[in-house]
């Protein structure tokens, strides 16, 4: 069932280099599982819902 992740301090910019700031890590995770989620909000925080897995169609499994 779908659920939220929330990335807190995603635009965070204080650290000097960009490896040190959460973005990079998070894009990561999104490239791992991208298709996965939906995009709820994008600012300092990113919100992501994940999809719901699509049922096996009843009338297609009476086939089989």
């Amino acid at each position: 069932i779908g659920g939220l992740v929330i990335f807190d301090d995603y635009m965070w910019p204080n650290f000097m280099g960009t490896l040190k700031n959460p973005q990079p890590g998070i894009h990561v995770f999104l490239n791992l599982f991208e298709n996965s989620f939906d995009v709820v909000h994008t600012g300092y925080q990113l919100i992501l819902k994940k999809k719901v897995a699509e049922e096996p169609n009843q009338a297609s499994l009476q086939d089989e």
